[in-house]
């Protein structure tokens, strides 16, 4: 069985993750996992705009909208749930620090469901 890799020690702490999916959100360097797909129809949205809906996400999310997950190792880590303009409803977005260096993974953004 392989090994699991290596957390980054800010990937547990919310305000820490937080800063982290800031900075990648403005550099651009936050991977999409491929589930975001699967519901971005529901926002009327194409692949190529998750960038842009990121982004906007990144504008209008406060840390006081942090909706805390039981398990922040049971994917996605750190959740969120806000009013949005951009998409006039409650969202939803959900990410995770993964690795040493460490990567920010987007999880979801869609609709909040909860």
């Amino acid at each position: 069985m392989g090994r699991s890799p290596r957390k980054h020690p800010d990937a547990a702490k919310v305000k820490s993750a937080w800063r982290h999916f800031l900075r990648a959100g403005k550099e651009g360097r936050v991977e999409i996992h491929p589930r975001v797909y699967a519901r971005l129809d529901e926002m009327g949205m194409r692949l190529g705009e998750v960038g842009s809906a990121v982004q906007d996400a990144i504008e209008e999310i406060r840390l006081a909208n942090v909706s805390p997950v039981a398990d922040p190792w049971d994917p996605p880590g750190h959740a969120f749930v806000w009013e949005s303009k951009r998409f006039g409803r409650r969202m939803y977005l959900k990410f995770r620090l993964e690795g040493k260096r460490p990567t920010v993974v987007l999880y979801s953004i869609h609709p909040s469901d909860y």
